[in-house]
């Protein structure tokens, strides 16, 4: 463990795992004339708080391009962290356990998403200047407006549907109705300590709000194809 954590300083961290079972390979998906991969690292590198980008994969090819576009690769990960099923919070702590380590002192780490490449550096930039700003912060998460309202939703539990609200509140008017958020991937900071205690994600979350075409993520082709529209008409 460092004997004192470097406050001003913040790691990158994109997580870039070989298999995928929508698209084969795909993090090294190119749209927009960058694989998926090389363009989350070129974000994090683009953002001045942050001195280092880490690329954490267990693939050698991936790796391979992580570095051809300025990430380090220091280690590869386990394929027991890299399967189908592994949470990304398990391969965010292995990652954080490896860097300290080996004597990095960095107190932050930011996670921008691979399959999320609509986020841009200045969505990483105020994410940061967010969560600094916020008193008591323990982790921040990058949200997205909610399409269809929760509260006209429901489940269905012995061949009935059950609403998640009331009657009554179910008869607001759309207008009327409060703003619900989904998490939408793009971008996680986690206070390394305490990912090291396995309190990664837990306490106070701040939110970064980021518009439904920025939060655009690739599960298949079709996304492939609107995350490719979405950037070219950025450019």
């Amino acid at each position: 463990m460092p004997e004192a954590w470097d406050l001003e300083r913040a790691v990158g961290l994109v997580l870039a795992r070989g298999g995928s079972r929508g698209i084969p390979r795909k993090n090294l998906s190119v749209v927009a004339g960058l694989p998926l991969v090389a363009r989350a690292v070129r974000t994090l590198r683009a953002v001045p708080e942050i001195r280092r980008v880490i690329v954490s994969t267990d693939d050698p090819e991936i790796a391979a391009v992580a570095r051809d576009y300025g990430a380090e690769t220091p280690f590869l990960r386990p394929a027991a962290l890299a399967a189908e099923d592994t949470p990304s919070l398990r391969a965010i702590e292995h990652a954080a356990a490896q860097l300290t380590a080996a004597g990095e002192r960095a107190a932050l780490m930011v996670h921008v998403q691979a399959t999320s490449p609509c986020c841009r550096p200045q969505h990483v930039a105020e994410a940061l200047a967010a969560f600094r700003a916020a008193p008591g912060a323990d982790y921040l998460r990058s949200v997205t407006p909610v399409t269809e309202h929760p509260h006209w939703m429901g489940r269905v539990r012995g061949g009935r549907f059950e609403f998640l609200y009331s009657a009554a509140e179910r008869a607001s008017r759309r207008q009327d109705l409060p703003a619900f958020y989904r998490l939408n991937g793009a971008i996680g900071i986690l206070r390394v300590e305490r990912i090291l205690a396995g309190r990664g994600e837990t306490g106070e979350m701040t939110p970064y709000i980021m518009s439904e075409d920025d939060s655009a993520d690739i599960d298949n082709a079709a996304d492939l194809r609107l995350a490719e529209e979405l950037l070219t008409s950025q450019s």
